[in-house]
């Protein structure tokens, strides 16, 4: 998350993780934020594909919200996660918390810094799940 003013959605979805991190006798996050992954992200892994696109000279790199470091190379890699257009209201949340997001024509993509650290325990994802459940929206 940037150091940048929230809008009233991102501000909401930090708070939740920060009440749900803090609750004694809570949920467990990293179990939360898995059955988020199941149940709601709708993500597909398309690192390969989108990085070729990139190189292809079908992407830029500007269109990546919050992009500050070329992002192949000796820099580290990016993962890019397809995010399924009908999944609107998360899209908003990553866009909200400063999350780096590629938007075009083609679709939207989630990025992150490659750190092979699985999904679960990424921050930007777990906040999400907490807001999640905090509004009642995880079985």
């Amino acid at each position: 998350m940037k150091n940048e003013k929230l809008t009233p959605l991102g501000a909401e979805i930090v708070e939740h993780h920060f009440l749900l991190s803090k609750q004694s006798g809570g949920p467990d996050m990293i179990l939360l934020t898995e059955r988020f992954l199941k149940q709601k992200s709708g993500f597909i892994d398309q690192s390969r594909l989108v990085e070729d696109l990139f190189i292809k000279g079908f992407f830029e790199f500007e269109q990546i919200s919050h992009f500050v470091d070329y992002p192949f190379g000796s820099n580290g890699n990016l993962e890019f996660y397809a995010i399924p257009s009908h999944n609107s209201y998360f899209i908003d949340c990553l866009k909200d918390i400063g999350a780096h997001l590629l938007i075009n024509n083609y679709g939207v993509w989630w990025s992150r810094y490659a750190s092979n650290q699985p999904l679960y325990l990424d921050d930007s994802i777990e906040m999400i799940a907490a807001h999640y459940f905090k509004k009642g929206w995880l079985k």
